[in-house]
């Protein structure tokens, strides 16, 4: 079975806390080609004000995405405005760089400080993997973290590779540190429908999809009444919801075509055998008029 990968959002916008620091809002698409060899993840990263009396400083103009775990074969990047539709751009295509193992790169998001409309990125990765017969598996990312169920020696660079592109850049403040957010993923396979999944976070299905919906905030304080809570970490590593998840897409007949297929099988293999057990019967019958006929020649 194939493991989740890893994404990884960053911006300008303040990440200590505080009513200074936006709420962040993640939507995602991810859908399977019918080969299912290669995944479309459409995403919407949007900010709010946490109070009508907050204020947000800096306020996000720019954003650092970056991915590990599976092949990014292109990626693109627009920004929305429902209230002014003029101004929604096009879809662009941005490079990325492969930092340690990863892939990286900075997006401008220039509508951000007007409006409070979602930044959009469109990639196509490798996060999609046969699984049989009319089945796929489609992974979904763990967001700010290392990839799950990596083995020990597969140490993941992505904090790393993210923070040498912040760095590398003018005014890298916040750049390094991955937002706290909220998401949303809904994931499709054409013709097919979600069966089965090996996943911790939220579930629900739909005809056709799986969506997951997850948080990165904490889970809570380490303070209790004022005093250290021993077990407060504890509490929050258990109640914490990942992201990362595989799910597994079949077609309705997916056994009416196993079964069907095994018939099938079944009667080509028994039509095989009787050609065979006839051709053999026919040789022994030859062979046997052969060894008569020398047999009464050499009588004679």
């Amino acid at each position: 079975m194939p493991r989740p990968w890893s994404l990884w959002l960053s911006t300008n916008a303040s990440t200590t806390g505080g009513l200074n620091e936006p709420n962040w809002l993640l939507r995602m698409t991810t859908k399977a080609d019918r080969a299912c060899h290669t995944a479309t993840v459409i995403g919407a990263l949007q900010w709010k004000i946490q109070e009508v009396n907050s204020v947000v400083a800096p306020e996000p103009a720019r954003y650092i995405l970056g991915v590990e775990g599976v092949r990014v074969l292109s990626l693109e990047t627009r920004g929305i405005d429902h209230l002014n539709p003029a101004l929604t751009q096009q879809w662009h295509t941005t490079p990325m760089s492969q930092v340690q193992g990863a892939y990286v790169a900075e997006v401008q998001a220039p509508l951000w400080p007007n409006n409070v409309e979602p930044a959009e990125f469109r990639m196509k990765i490798t996060a999609a993997h046969s699984a049989g017969v009319r089945s796929c598996y489609l992974t979904s990312p763990g967001l700010g973290e290392a990839r799950e169920g990596a083995p020990p020696e597969e140490e993941s660079n992505l904090e790393s590779a993210a923070g040498t592109l912040a760095t590398s850049r003018h005014d890298s403040n916040n750049l390094n540190w991955p937002i706290a957010l909220d998401a949303v993923d809904e994931m499709s396979v054409p013709g097919q429908e979600p069966e089965a999944a090996a996943t911790n976070a939220a579930l629900a299905e739909q005809p056709g999809a799986a969506v997951t919906t997850c948080s990165t905030h904490p889970a809570g304080a380490l303070f209790a009444h004022g005093e250290i809570d021993r077990f407060g970490e504890y509490r929050q590593s258990r109640a914490k919801r990942p992201c990362a998840g595989v799910w597994r897409f079949q077609t309705r007949d997916r056994q009416a075509f196993l079964s069907g297929s095994t018939f099938v099988s079944g009667i080509l293999l028994g039509g095989a055998l009787g050609i065979l057990i006839t051709a053999a019967m026919g040789f022994s019958i030859v062979v046997s008029a052969v060894r008569e006929r020398r047999a009464a020649y050499r009588a004679s």
